[in-house]
C-alpha cells in the first residue's frame, strides 16, 4: 500500500486571496498541512508516498530527506492532472491518491477491499459537485454533478489491486488524446467510462473530520475545524488504528461511567488491587478528574480495553493504558502510544505518561520515552 499527493498546481486562488506560499505548504497548528498528511499516512504504515509538485518547485525538496517522499516534478507545459498524473502512473497499486489542498482534522485512512471514493456532505454545497450514483449492490455507477444536499466526492480515492491494471491502461489512453496543455482535464473525470468494469464503493466522513482549502477564506476555516479536533475527543474518536502486524482496532469517546469504571476495576485486579475496598470512594470523581477523556478499544464488536488522559498546560498525560490478557503482545498498546504522540505533536505539548512497575516502564523505555520525574510516597 502507498500513497500519491497531488500539489502540482499553482495554488493561483490562494495567493490571490491572501496565502504567501504554496497552500500545500500553509502551516495548519505550525505544521505544514502537507507534513500532517504525511504523519498520519506513515502512522497507518503506508511509508511509500510520492508527491507531485509544480514544475521545478524546490519548495517541497526538504520531504524526500525528512520522511523519505519521492517528489516528482510535474513537466513545464503540463496544465491538467490527468497528464500529471500520467507520470505516475506506475505506483498506482493499492494507492490512496489525495488532493494537496486536503486538510485533516484527524486520521481518516482505513482499510478498504475494494476501490473506494471518500465521500462529505459539504456545509456550502456548489453548482459543480460531485455526486456518486451507487448501483443495487452499493458501487459507483456514475455521477450527478449539481448543487445538491448530499454527499459528494471528497479529495481522497483509494484504488485497490485489482483494478489498477484496467485504471493505468485507461487513464494512459486519454493522456494520449487530450492536450497537455488544457487546464479543464482532470484525472478522475476519466473513470466514469470504466465504472462498469470496476467495483468503486463509498465511505462518507463528516465535515468536522477534514475540508479542502483553495481560498485563504477556507484556509482559515481549515485551522479551525483542526483547532476543534485538537481540543475535543474528534481526534480519537471512531479512528481505525492497525499494528505492524495487521491487527485492526477501533478507539472510541467514552463518556459512559458505567463502562468506564469496569475496564479501570480491571486495571486494578491486573495489579492485585480491589477499586472498591474503601467504601469511601464510590463516586465516579474519585477516579476520573473532570478533564480526563477516556477512550475504549475494540477489535470488532469486543471491547479489549481502555485508555485515559488529560491535558496538562505544557503536556498531555497518558494516565491509564489498559489492555485485556487475550489482547496482549499483538502492538495493540504501542499503536494507542504513537497515535497519543501524533496527537501530542499536533497539539505542540510534551507527552508524558504515568509508570508504576517494571514492565511498564521497560515499554515505555523501548519505545523512547525517558524518566522526568520520580514520585516519592509516605505509607500512612
Amino acid at each position: 500500500m502507498n500513497a500519491i499527493i497531488l500539489a502540482a498546481g499553482n495554488s493561483l486562488r490562494m495567493y490571490q486571496t491572501g496565502a504567501n506560499i504554496h497552500k500545500a505548504l500553509l502551516p495548519i497548528q505550525n505544521i505544514p498541512n502537507i507534513e500532517r498528511t504525511i504523519l498520519m499516512l506513515q502512522f497507518c504504515n503506508i511509508t511509500e508516498i510520492i508527491i507531485a509538485v509544480p514544475y521545478q518547485c524546490t519548495l517541497f525538496d526538504y520531504l524526500a530527506e525528512k520522511y523519505s517522499c519521492k517528489i516528482i516534478y510535474k513537466k513545464k507545459e503540463c496544465a491538467n492532472t490527468l497528464h500529471t498524473i500520467n507520470d505516475i502512473l506506475t505506483y498506482i497499486d493499492d494507492t490512496f491518491i489525495i488532493e494537496g489542498d486536503v486538510v485533516l482534522a484527524k486520521n481518516i485512512f482505513d482499510i478498504f477491499e475494494n476501490s473506494t471514493y471518500y465521500v462529505m456532505k459539504y456545509p456550502k454545497p456548489e453548482i459543480d459537485d460531485w455526486h456518486p450514483v451507487l448501483n443495487q449492490d452499493g458501487n459507483v455507477s456514475t455521477f450527478q454533478i449539481s448543487q445538491e444536499n448530499t454527499a459528494a466526492i471528497f479529495g481522497i480515492s483509494f484504488w485497490a489491486h485489482k483494478d489498477c491494471p484496467l485504471l493505468i491502461s485507461h487513464l494512459k489512453q486519454k493522456a494520449a488524446i487530450y492536450d497537455i496543455q488544457d487546464p479543464g482535464i482532470f484525472w478522475d473525470n476519466n473513470i466514469i467510462e470504466i465504472l462498469d468494469r470496476i467495483s468503486v464503493k463509498t465511505y462518507e466522513i463528516s465535515a468536522d473530520v477534514a475540508c479542502e482549502m483553495n481560498t485563504y477564506e477556507e484556509y482559515k476555516f481549515a485551522q479551525e475545524i483542526c483547532k476543534s479536533a485538537i481540543y475535543g475527543s474528534l481526534f480519537f474518536d471512531n479512528v481505525t488504528l492497525r499494528t505492524e502486524n495487521d491487527i485492526h482496532f477501533k478507539i472510541f469517546h467514552s463518556t459512559e461511567k458505567k463502562a468506564n469504571i469496569y475496564w479501570l476495576d480491571q486495571l486494578f485486579n491486573y495489579y492485585g488491587e480491589e477499586l472498591f475496598k474503601d467504601s469511601r470512594y464510590l463516586a465516579y470523581e474519585d477516579f476520573f478528574s473532570t478533564n480526563e477523556q477516556v477512550f475504549i478499544i475494540k477489535i470488532g464488536s469486543l471491547e479489549v480495553g481502555f485508555f485515559s488522559f488529560v491535558h496538562g498546560k505544557k503536556y498531555i498525560l497518558l494516565r491509564r493504558l489498559y489492555v485485556s490478557s487475550n489482547s496482549r503482545n499483538k502492538h495493540i498498546g504501542t499503536q494507542i502510544v504513537r497515535y497519543i504522540q501524533l496527537y501530542s505533536k499536533f497539539n505542540s505539548k510534551e507527552f508524558r505518561v504515568n509508570v508504576y512497575d517494571d514492565d511498564a516502564e521497560k515499554f515505555y523505555n523501548h519505545l523512547g520515552f525517558k524518566l522526568k520525574f520520580k514520585t516519592f510516597g509516605l505509607e500512612v
